[in-house]
């Protein structure tokens, strides 16, 4: 608990694969933590683990994770989206209160992220449509992404998982 509770220059976090659970207030109030890389094999989101994260705008939960504890993103007041993996099966009704109204819940249609949205009156978007429009190939022992021309965009979010293969790193092919 609190292991990292207040650290206000701590901008980027990458969890260890042999953790559980975020702990409750783990980075409570962390208003410069920006990115947060949770690996797959954490199973749950504790209280207050990212409470007062002013600076995080998107997340991706891994595969595997299946509950986001009380007031888990509590005040985080830049939070847009968040990707919840249709392996969750429980959030709490506090788990988002403070953020913004723009904030996006993500996950696949007729998940239970589907369902809390709707019941909690967020914004969704399906990621199965993501997947239209973006395809794996490999590189060099490595897989990419391929994303089809497009608008220019400000802000994308790329899934964290193509065809069972975490997405390690993005660039242009040049």
């Amino acid at each position: 608990d609190r292991a990292f509770a207040y650290c206000l220059s701590l901008r980027k976090a990458t969890l260890s694969p042999n953790v559980p659970a975020v702990p409750d207030n783990c980075f409570l109030g962390c208003d410069a933590l920006e990115v947060v890389e949770v690996p797959i094999g954490v199973q749950s989101v504790g209280f207050q683990s990212f409470a007062k994260c002013a600076a995080l705008q998107m997340i991706a939960l891994p595969g595997g994770l299946t509950s986001i504890g009380r007031y888990a993103f509590y005040d985080c007041s830049g939070l847009l989206m968040i990707q919840i993996p249709d392996s969750v099966t429980e959030i709490a009704d506090s788990a988002f209160i403070g953020c913004p109204v723009e904030l996006t819940l993500a996950g696949e249609a007729g998940s239970y992220a589907q369902t809390y949205a709707d019941r909690m009156g967020y914004p969704f978007t399906d990621t199965r449509a993501w997947y239209d429009e973006i395809a794996a190939i490999p590189t060099e022992g490595e897989y990419g992404l391929l994303i089809g021309e497009a608008e220019p965009v400000e802000t994308a979010v790329l899934p964290g998982v193509v065809e069972n293969y975490r997405v390690l790193k993005v660039f242009d092919g040049t």
